[in-house]
């Protein structure tokens, strides 16, 4: 690392204004050059929260512009980062050199050999620092130590003003820094301000810069849509004072409401609804809560898949839709009756209970969630709701082998001798996919006794589909609870032949 850019990213605006000086005609080449991180000295100094180290360089024609790293400008840095860590460091190291200044007033002979060896001595000190904290090659630490020695003998050249101030964004910006300047990812400074959570910055940018508040990175994404995402409030709330939308839509067709609703980010979410009826009253209201992105997933649906069950109750307190649906026809109790989230399910099902396609009960059923069966059952929805493909919810847990939702559903008297759109059971389900453990739980109902040798519409059975797959204790089973081993399909095949046909060697012997 060179010496320019240690001074630079300390903040040793003097002894960096004499660095620069001894560089004579080389200034202009040397003060924008890039180290191995891509990085200027600008860079530093506006990382570092140096406001007069920033003046020095551009006083010596820095390019307040210049780029770096993923094309950053100094303004990039000065908006990501916060105060410099070194504050209470640099401070107390003036502190040290302000008493060591007054000792050496006091003294009235000085022997020029004591001087020198005292002089030697610091060298190697500061020698021994910069190599332990910095390294280098060997011309670039001499340089330092030369800089360093003239330093000492300039009356205050080593104090450091930088701490006294925080006005790097405007320094930069009243020097022509753009403030709409973008990265390789199409941020802008006020974007990195929304990311990292840094108000103050975001706050002279918005003072000093004019910056537009609608600018969108490569995702489509405004700082508002950012600082809803990562729940800075305060710097969504700056943003919406100075007027930003929020009705954005990024690439996902999402707004700022459906990040803080993801992420659960509740005092976010009031202050984008507050706005959005200061604005325009229930009307703009409801918009903003029915908004659907490129899944047709809204905010409730966003707050439900993420279990944010107060993100879900202040919505709809606000008026969200409960019944909407997404692009595969779930709606946002489908979500909560997968997730076996109770508490969002008793928060809805007064609401909803069925739809169209598959319920809520259904989804359920098909996902084991014995708790919230009873729920909605309790709060009347339909245990006979037949989907699209005439599945009725216990077909769908007999089809899933969940033993807990067929048990459920049992007890709570549901019809047993139901069957789907290929006239199949659910005895027949259980014993084409080999679950034998919920056959066993169905078949301690006498109905589904009766079901035993009830055929599909090509007349394959129960004991068909058992003995075609492998699964040999669901045959045994089968034949205990009374299957005819001699049913033929609609080919004439008995559960032997097909046996037979597959593979089988265990039945046939």
């Amino acid at each position: 690392m060179s010496h320019i850019i240690i001074l630079a990213r300390d903040g040793n605006h003097r002894l960096l204004a004499m660095a620069l000086d001894r560089l004579g005609d080389q200034c202009g080449k040397r003060i924008d050059s890039l180290d191995d991180q891509q990085m200027a000295p600008l860079h530093y100094a506006a990382r570092y929260s140096h406001p007069f180290t920033i003046l020095t360089l551009l006083q010596k024609k820095a390019k307040v512009n210049v780029r770096g790293h993923n094309d950053v400008t100094p303004l990039h840095c000065a908006a990501r980062y916060r105060k410099s860590i070194h504050s209470a460091k640099r401070k107390k190291q003036k502190a040290k050199r302000k008493k060591k200044k007054s000792r050496e007033e006091s003294l009235t002979v000085v022997n020029s050999e004591n001087e020198e060896r005292e002089r030697n001595g610091r060298n190697k000190e500061d020698n021994k620092e910069e190599e332990n904290k910095e390294g280098g090659d060997a011309e670039e630490e001499e340089e330092m130590k030369k800089i360093k020695e003239e330093g000492r003998n300039t009356e205050g050249a080593s104090d450091n003003d930088d701490d006294e101030y925080e006005g790097v964004i405007k320094v930069l910006v009243e020097n022509g820094a753009d403030v709409h300047a973008r990265d390789i990812y199409g941020l802008t400074p006020l974007h990195y301000a929304a990311m990292r959570g840094h108000d103050v910055a975001a706050r002279d940018l918005l003072e000093f810069g004019h910056v537009d508040t609608e600018a969108r990175d490569k995702q489509q994404m405004t700082p508002l849509f950012i600082a809803a995402t990562y729940g800075y409030v305060d710097i969504c709330r700056r943003l919406i004072d100075n007027s930003a939308d929020i009705i954005a839509i990024d690439e996902s067709q999402q707004t700022p409401l459906h990040r803080a609703a993801a992420e659960g980010h509740n005092e976010i979410l009031e202050m984008l609804l507050e706005s959005a009826e200061s604005q325009g009253g229930n009307l703009k209201v409801e918009k903003l809560l029915s908004i659907k992105d490129i899944e047709r997933l809204t905010p409730f649906h966003l707050a439900v898949m993420n279990g944010n069950i107060e993100t879900a109750r202040l919505l709809l307190k606000k008026g969200a839709e409960v019944n909407t649906s997404r692009d595969t026809l779930a709606t946002p109790l489908h979500s909560a009756a997968v997730s076996g989230d109770i508490a969002l399910v008793n928060l809805m099902v007064q609401i909803y209970v069925d739809c169209n396609q598959q319920t809520a009960l259904h989804k359920a059923a098909a996902n084991n969630q014995g708790e919230v069966i009873l729920t909605l059952i309790e709060n009347g929805a339909n245990i006979e709701k037949k989907d699209k493909d005439s599945f009725t919810p216990l077909l769908l847990a007999s089809s899933s082998g969940n033993t807990d939702a067929v048990s459920v559903l049992l007890d709570k008297g549901c019809l047993v001798d139901v069957i789907d759109k290929d006239d199949k059971t659910p005895v027949y389900w259980c014993a084409h996919q080999g679950h034998l453990d919920c056959l066993k739980v169905l078949l301690e109902n006498e109905e589904a006794v009766d079901l035993i040798d009830f055929s599909d519409r090509f007349d394959n059975s129960p004991l068909h589909e058992a003995a075609r797959n492998g699964y040999l204790d669901v045959v045994k089973l089968l034949l205990e609870k009374g299957s005819q081993i001699d049913n033929k399909n609609e080919d004439e095949e008995t559960a032997l032949h097909i046996a037979a046909e597959t593979g089988q060697k265990e039945y046939v012997t």
